[in-house]
């Protein structure tokens, strides 16, 4: 014979006040709304934070142990939590905490401890949310954090501004505003940085001018690119100034500071192309064809002194063409290409 025993598992919980059995994460008795507290959970939260000051604890061991402990489920437990958090979680309180550089605030926790307490803060939270969704008793403790949170993006953008302010004046620095309104004075300081041999900041100079860059500007900067002895430069100030309205004058000058540089290098057949100024549309003059047979003549001289009599005739055979591609019925016989030819091969003779 034996005793049959009936073995029960579990606790079950009932109302102090009226017996009616509670489930397990009922905050308050839901037939007499009997608020429950726990004082098992409030000793075990001091008994956690008592773990925590152990020195001889690591960091992750501690962010450990605050991520592992329990949330309690009674409304003054949550609350007493809550309020423990809150007081051991770093976040900014104003814009000013924030602002100020992690190295110079003081008692600031660990960053990984504190990203524990911000996570067990916030699954409080969202337990608040479920066990007591209407109960502004705890509206203190959202708002906190997302203040919290709100301050800390907003300094962030005040930190990106602030850095771009910075660069941007330090760019002011590095870069000097060549801006200037007064024609005079923009003039002058093109010539001051072309002296200078800054040719490339007397261009900014010049395009930043407010009422655009004047026609006698392009000589200036191509004769400053010409000379400092960067051609390509030169040509390129060429293309834009022929792009605009230039007066003779200054198409002239153009092409005498480029046939100049090209006579100096030894460059005869290049600079045959700026011997004279040719204006689509028109017939040469005497005074151009003149201006052509002068530069041919010297380079011939040139070419004599070296003692290439032979690259002369050849220069000349090529270059006479000028005058055949020029040709008008108003060209005087002097400066037919026959006539021409005929001279400058005489002069090669008698060198």
């Amino acid at each position: 014979m034996y005793e049959e025993k009936n073995q029960r598992y579990g606790e079950v919980r009932k109302c102090v006040h009226c017996g009616a059995i509670i489930e397990g994460l009922q905050a308050k008795c839901p037939a007499c709304g009997t608020e429950f507290t726990g004082v098992a959970a409030n000793a075990t939260q001091m008994a956690l934070f008592e773990v925590l000051r152990d020195p001889k604890l690591k960091d992750a061991q501690k962010a450990k142990l605050i991520e592992a402990f329990p949330i309690p489920n009674t409304k003054e437990d949550l609350f007493e939590f809550l309020a423990s958090l809150q007081a051991k979680i770093d976040l900014p309180r104003t814009y000013a905490d924030q602002l100020v550089s992690r190295f110079q605030r003081k008692k600031r926790r660990d960053k990984e401890i504190n990203k524990a307490y911000l996570i067990k803060y916030q699954e409080c939270l969202n337990k608040v949310a479920v066990l007591f969704p209407k109960d502004s008793t705890f509206t203190p403790y959202f708002d906190f954090i997302s203040k919290g949170k709100r301050i800390k993006r907003n300094a962030t953008i005040v930190r990106i501004i602030a850095i771009l302010v910075l660069l941007s004046f330090i760019i002011s620095l590095l870069i000097p505003d060549y801006t200037l309104t007064d024609p005079k004075l923009c003039e002058q300081a093109i010539v001051e940085a072309i002296a200078h041999g800054k040719t490339d900041k007397a261009k900014r100079i010049a395009y930043n001018f407010e009422k655009g860059i004047k026609s006698k500007w392009h000589v200036m900067l191509i004769q400053g690119y010409l000379d400092e002895g960067d051609i390509n430069k030169a040509l390129a100030e060429k293309e834009v100034a022929y792009a605009q309205r230039l007066t003779s004058a200054d198409k002239e000058a153009i092409q005498q500071a480029f046939y100049k540089v090209y006579m100096k290098n030894g460059d005869y057949y290049e600079a045959g192309k700026y011997a004279v100024v040719i204006e689509d549309g028109f017939s040469l003059t005497n005074t151009q064809y003149a201006a052509y047979y002068a530069y041919l003549s010297e380079c011939v001289d040139i070419m004599c002194q070296k003692g290439q009599k032979e690259e002369a005739r050849q220069f000349v055979n090529k270059q006479v063409n000028f005058y055949d591609a020029h040709a008008s019925y108003y060209v005087p016989k002097q400066w037919k290409m026959d006539t021409v030819k005929s001279k400058l091969l005489n002069q090669i003779n008698n060198n």
